[in-house]
């Protein structure tokens, strides 16, 4: 059964048992981002919190920016802790968060293409894994918070799976970046007349002008790791490769015939990749 709780000021959904797994979604989406890929994750306790300004929680009084989604996710993981019994009880009802809680809100590894087998993230190089962490698999800006709390500070990860990530808006394709742009100025404009145009404009512009990272910074992370991308992502296959090749023993996988949205695309591949990755990890 899946409960809605608030998860490091976050509402977040629970359910399942199992090692814990955190799902973080994209930009503009909520938990259902991950709706057709739960089906494959039975055995793990899933937390998938939802971003402050994203489905049930609100933005908050603090910016909306990766770093501050990442001192969220901090909070996330410190009371999500490593075991099952850490989401146990945790916080209230989502009632609570729509009453006003405010979100605290060359390749090292091995490169693989997925078809019906997942053989590609045994090689995790002199990465070590957190005990007492929980694995964490974030998609798109998701995987962009993910990496700056990793990068930054790096506790309570025991795993990391990156699905469709980027370092800076220059490592997505020309055509998404203009359609990005472009989007956002028409949010801006509508935004001198409607509130709600205004409000989806601050979540914009994060796929628009954010993230900002060093690739420099990557070399901080020192959990197991793996890249994940669709063949056609918006994300270019250099970027990708530059990603998996700045994190230390990060294996990378493309897979065939994708685009960006793995969760939905692809649900079945990429848990598959997942849980090939869990596998690796020690208890």
């Amino acid at each position: 059964m899946t409960e809605v709780r608030v998860v490091g000021g976050l509402a977040a959904e629970v359910s399942g048992e199992g090692p814990a797994l955190v799902l973080l979604h994209g930009n503009g989406e909520d938990a259902r981002c991950f709706d057709r890929m739960l089906r494959h994750l039975e055995g793990f306790r899933l937390v998938i919190p939802e971003a402050r300004g994203h489905g049930r929680t609100p933005v908050g009084s603090r910016p909306l920016t990766i770093p501050e989604m990442a001192a969220d996710l901090g909070e996330v993981l410190a009371e999500v802790g490593g075991g099952v019994d850490g989401v146990a009880g945790l916080g209230g009802v989502v009632s609570e968060v729509e009453g006003g809680v405010d979100g605290v809100a060359g390749l090292g590894g091995v490169v693989s293409e997925v078809g019906g087998v997942v053989d590609g993230v045994a090689g995790l190089g002199g990465a070590v894994s957190q005990a007492g962490g929980v694995i964490v698999l974030g998609f798109s800006d998701g995987a962009n918070v993910a990496v700056e709390w990793a990068s930054e500070h790096g506790g309570g990860i025991r795993g990391l799976v990156l699905v469709g990530g980027n370092l800076h808006p220059r490592g997505l394709r020309w055509f998404s970046r203009v359609t990005m742009l472009a989007a956002l100025v028409g949010l801006k404009v509508a935004g001198l007349v409607s509130a709600r145009a205004r409000a989806r404009a601050v979540v914009w512009r994060l796929m628009t002008l954010e993230p900002r990272i060093d690739p420099s910074r990557l070399g901080h992370i020192r959990v197991p790791t793996v890249v994940v991308a669709g063949e056609r992502d918006v994300v270019r296959p250099s970027h990708t490769r530059l990603i998996a090749r700045s994190i230390p023993g990060a294996d990378l996988v493309i897979i065939p015939r994708k685009g960006h949205m793995l969760p939905t695309e692809a649900p079945r591949e990429l848990a598959e990749v997942l849980r090939a990755f869990a596998a690796t990890l020690p208890d």
